[in-house]
């Protein structure tokens, strides 16, 4: 937010599970050892400067956010990787990192400007940057497909469309039924997609159901409506099914069960932006670690499970 995925190619699923939970890469725990009861917040990473995109690559934690790439130790210590306009929204993929920016560093961006450069970067994990994609206005949150593609999401808030990236590039429209996308999750059969929404009135989340070719089918439910002012940023969805709603400039992360019951899950964080649950040595995956758009903290909530396997 920027205002205040296997027939081509078979997939590398990565499941959240460490040796912090009593787990290892490939199974999840049967249960999380005794410790913060769920929904506690802490600052994992202080003054670590303003975030938003967050992604776990190879067992190392790294944020996106103004004009660069960070990894963050699992002591909470913050190194830059590498200098990138603009970075809003972040995944790993194909062992690199690939961010979202208004900017391909050629024009000075404008929020939901026709006149942006909008890029998909791709940052290796020895700093070198390129742009990966092009075809964008306001690209903000990635997500990436077990069929070997990222899907793009841009919160615009006339904006319908959640954009394909295939693995070589090219962007195409994946989707026209959802106007503001902003955070996007699979459930575990890879069938249905949630997308969080922020600037159109109610701030709706939605499921879209995926069809067994990989589009988007014709589908789309509302699960819930957000009320004004709390703007629904990024999201996450954990082994037991539950959504977690990054609720921006409220401040707090609802839990969505799935029967769409909703409840206030962790409060008291400024600004949470993107969700991503523990994935490497010193990490617990058993948390959910929380960038924030405009505070100079990173936080750890604690869930009491794992995520969802992710597709790298």
């Amino acid at each position: 937010m920027k205002a205040v995925t296997l027939s081509r190619c078979a997939p590398l699923v990565l499941v959240v599970a460490l040796a912090a939970c009593g787990g290892s890469s490939g199974h999840a725990p049967a249960a999380c050892p005794s410790g913060a009861a769920p929904g506690t917040v802490s600052v994992f990473a202080p003054n670590v400067g303003a975030s938003e995109g967050i992604a776990f690559l190879n067992g190392r934690l790294y944020i996106a956010g103004g004009d660069g790439i960070r990894e963050l130790s699992a002591t909470g210590a913050a190194t830059r990787l590498a200098s990138v306009p603009g970075t809003i929204g972040m995944v790993a993929w194909h062992g690199a990192l690939y961010a979202a920016s208004q900017t391909d560093g050629t024009v000075e961006p404008f929020f939901c400007s026709p006149s942006n450069h909008g890029v998909i970067w791709k940052v290796t994990t020895d700093g070198q940057s390129s742009v990966f994609a092009r075809g964008f206005i306001a690209p903000n949150f990635l997500v990436v497909t077990p069929w070997n593609t990222l899907l793009v999401s841009d919160d615009c808030r006339k904006n319908t469309e959640i954009y394909e990236v295939d693995a070589d590039g090219n962007t195409s429209v994946w989707n026209t039924t959802v106007a503001s996308a902003n955070g996007m999750a699979f459930d575990a059969t890879f069938s249905t997609l949630f997308v969080a929404t922020t600037f159109v009135v109610h701030s709706p989340l939605y499921a879209i159901a995926v069809n067994p070719d990989h589009s988007a089918a014709g589908t789309t439910t509302k699960i819930r409506d957000y009320e004004s002012g709390t703007t629904p940023d990024g999201i996450a969805v954990d082994r037991d099914g539950k959504i977690y709603v990054a609720l921006n400039v409220a401040g707090r992360i609802d839990q969505v069960k799935p029967d769409g019951t909703d409840t206030s899950f962790a409060a008291g964080m400024t600004t949470p932006a993107s969700l991503a649950f523990g994935n490497g040595p010193g990490f617990d995956a058993c948390s959910m670690y929380v960038t924030s758009l405009v505070g100079p903290d990173v936080y750890r909530v604690a869930v009491g499970t794992t995520g969802l396997p992710l597709v790298q």
